[in-house]
């Protein structure tokens, strides 16, 4: 091997190590989203309608899945992310479950390992299926059923409506990202027309002063599938509770959700109660052996 060679890989090497030490790693902190009435929800919001992020199916505020952050494209390098919308304590509406996600900001693309949406329990009692968006029918049996990355592509999701179900409006229904139903990623189906439900198509950096140890924020809204000139200014009030509720006029909050990442680790709130309990109990011991 030529000594032209050997500097050659040296330097190739060297880029590789650059490019992995230059990787920020980040922890997913928050989920949250505006309904299609501008209703505010988050997983630290207790009030009503929640959403709850963990690797199981409890009310955890941790998430197993690792992230890295370079260049403006946020990897999923390992874990699983869940994230659930509870309407209230024990019911589930629906549950996120994806892998290996890639959000690029520069292409405006999500794409992803694996992806599917998990029905709840709270479907049930409504006679609807809010991952597939129909509604049951005189039987009250929920007969219809999706197909999720169909070809290998977690993008593409089918629906098969069955028995006396019916079809909820717009004929849309809830997957990885937003799609109009027409080519990719599902070869121009049109019961695929996933526009406005997209559940982890957050491509909009709307904020990043990671380098101040603040957060990353990555985001999505209905006025973006039209206008993606709008910028991050009107976004940015979405994520705030008090603002840009059900009265927005332009509705650009509405159906507004985004991901806060951080480079600290989230302590759940089951931590810091088991902290205090334990506190507590060393409270009562010293009394005690006073």
């Amino acid at each position: 091997m030529n000594k032209v060679t050997v500097k050659a890989l040296v330097a190739l090497a060297a880029v590789a190590a650059w490019g992995t030490a230059s990787a920020t790693t980040l922890y997913l902190n928050q989920v949250g989203l505006r309904a299609g009435s501008g209703t505010y929800y988050a997983n630290n919001n207790p009030s009503g309608f929640t959403l709850i992020m963990d690797g199981s199916d409890g009310y955890s505020a941790a998430s197993t899945a690792t992230w890295d952050w370079t260049g403006g494209v946020l990897t999923q390098t390992g874990g699983f992310l869940q994230y659930n919308q509870h309407p209230g304590s024990p019911s589930v509406v629906l549950s996120d479950h994806v892998t290996g996600l890639v959000l690029d900001t520069n292409t405006l693309s999500t794409t992803a390992a694996t992806y599917m949406c998990i029905e709840g329990n709270f479907g049930t009692g409504t006679g609807a299926n809010s991952c597939a968006n129909t509604s049951y029918g005189p039987g009250f049996d929920d007969e219809s059923s999706v197909a999720y990355n169909v070809g290998g592509n977690a993008a593409c999701e089918q629906r098969t409506i069955g028995g006396d179900d019916t079809a909820g409006s717009g004929g849309i229904y809830r997957g990885l990202r937003n799609w109009n139903g027409t080519g990719a990623p599902c070869g121009g189906t049109t019961d695929g027309n996933n526009t406005g439900r997209g559940a982890l198509d957050m491509v909009y950096v709307v904020q990043n002063n990671l380098g101040s140890g603040g957060t990353l924020i990555l985001a999505n809204w209905n006025a973006s599938l039209a206008d993606p000139s709008i910028g991050g200014a009107p976004l940015a009030a979405c994520l705030n509770p008090g603002s840009a509720g059900a009265a927005d006029p332009t509705g650009i909050c509405r159906r507004a959700h985004w991901l806060v990442f951080s480079q600290t680790v989230p302590v759940p709130a089951a931590v810091w109660l088991f902290g205090s309990a334990l506190g507590v109990l060393g409270v009562v011991r010293r009394r005690m052996k006073a």
